[in-house]
């Protein structure tokens, strides 16, 4: 599975709505050992994301090496292909540019996409944390 930046901060945030699933899914995906894979973009999404969003650059950048230290995490690295692969889906399904690139690891892989992302969900086929198997 790939799952976006979205869950991962959601889990590190206290105030964020979604905090306690986001914990609760991702503690039981690691829990069954399930492959998880990330676009290395995913380094700068995640700290960038809770950097801002906590104004604390140490936590953004400490959850990104933690994210990135776990044993079932498969580092995608963005190429030439998966770049002009993600233009042709984020253009066909209107997402926005970091969306887009997750979907199309997640599409590459023919594994699910797991976000909290409506536009994701809706239109282009990922699974919230809630019905994710």
């Amino acid at each position: 599975m790939v799952i976006d930046a979205n869950v991962w901060v959601a889990a590190a945030d206290p105030a964020d709505r979604f905090c306690k699933e986001s914990r609760k899914f991702i503690t039981r995906t690691l829990d069954e050992n399930k492959k998880i894979h990330l676009p290395t973009f995913a380094h700068v999404e995640i700290a960038c994301a809770l950097s801002r969003r906590l104004r604390d650059s140490h936590k953004g950048q400490q959850l990104a090496g933690m994210v990135f230290d776990i044993p079932s995490i498969r580092e995608i690295a963005l190429d030439t292909k998966l770049l002009a692969d993600a233009v042709r889906i984020g253009s066909e399904y209107f997402l926005r540019a970091a969306d887009a690139i997750y979907l199309a690891v997640a599409r590459k892989l023919s594994v699910e996409l797991i976000s909290w992302d409506k536009e994701l969900i809706q239109r282009a086929g990922a699974i919230s944390p809630f019905d994710a198997s």
